[in-house]
């Protein structure tokens, strides 16, 4: 048992070393920016939309917040599938306050689930982060009220 006794003890100062580590990089990881849409879960969820009533193009203003204790830069901004990036705020976003990115892109005149997602580079130390924009095209909406029976 004495063998093992400097190898037991050895061992819990390594592990004691590697828990410390470990915290001051995490305590190092909240210095910096911090990138955060507003948007609920990185999510937007659209209205339904109608094929007699729709628009042909979706325009967005997506809200960002730093969240971080230093200036956060929006480095680039990119959209999928034909999501088009107008505008973004290029200036240093101070903590605590907030930017915006423009966003548009075209609907197919069709009955179909819209999925798209934009991701910002900026200097968030956590890196690049990403939203998605879900929504619904469906036929027309003629305004009746269905009832279940014949």
């Amino acid at each position: 048992m004495k063998k093992f006794t400097p190898l037991l003890s050895i061992l819990i100062a390594g592990l004691f070393l590697i828990g410390l580590t470990h915290n001051e990089s995490r305590a190092q990881s909240s210095n910096g920016a911090g990138f955060e849409f507003k948007a609920e879960n990185n999510r937007i969820q659209l209205d339904t939309m109608y094929l007699n009533t729709m628009d042909d193009e979706v325009k967005l203003e997506i809200e960002f917040e730093n969240k971080g204790n230093q200036p956060l830069i929006v480095n680039k901004v990119t959209g999928c599938c034909g999501t088009q990036i107008t505008d973004w705020t290029k200036r240093p976003v101070q903590p605590g306050k907030t930017g915006t990115i423009q966003v548009h892109f075209r609907v197919k005149p069709r009955p179909h689930q819209i999925s798209r997602t934009v991701k910002a580079i900026s200097n968030d130390p956590e890196g690049a982060k990403t939203i998605r924009i879900k929504g619904i095209v469906k036929e027309k909406d003629d305004g009746s009220i269905k009832l279940g029976y014949n």
